[in-house]
């Protein structure tokens, strides 16, 4: 801590993902994603993202490392809405989720359900890719 000419206390502070890192000891190498309104990867290393396209945001840590991330719209919004459309609750959805075989067959959703800031496009729409009669089911 410190002080401003006129007194006033000066302290640390952290941005959210910083400071969800730094709760979780999170170091060099290791992952986090936060689901909420947004959905966030973030991952500690000591190299500073040097990305062109502006898709990987650089943020420090808490620790003096670095923070890079990216950041989707479509977060947990679009967990309620595969969930409200399968009409099932949150544990149903998750029990179907670990019951997918992983890659889930290769059906993928592109989960642009309310545009999109990273990359920018406003104006982006949902889509389900990869369909066929073998993985279209409640678990894919």
């Amino acid at each position: 801590a410190g002080q401003t000419p006129h007194g006033a206390v000066l302290g640390p502070g952290a941005g959210d993902n910083a400071s969800a890192a730094l709760g979780l000891s999170a170091g060099a190498g290791d992952c986090v994603v936060s689901l909420g309104t947004s959905g966030v990867v973030s991952a500690v290393g000591d190299v500073a993202p040097h990305d062109a396209e502006g898709i990987v945001a650089g943020f420090a840590d808490a620790t003096g490392r670095q923070l890079p991330l990216v950041c989707t719209l479509n977060g947990a919004p679009v967990l309620a809405a595969v969930a409200a459309m399968l009409r099932v609750d949150f544990d149903e959805l998750d029990r179907l989720a670990l019951s997918a075989p992983a890659g889930a067959d290769g059906l993928t959703l592109v989960p642009y359900f309310e545009g999109e800031r990273s990359p920018n496009l406003p104006d982006a729409t949902g889509a389900l890719h990869g369909v066929t009669v073998r993985n279209l089911n409640s678990a894919n």
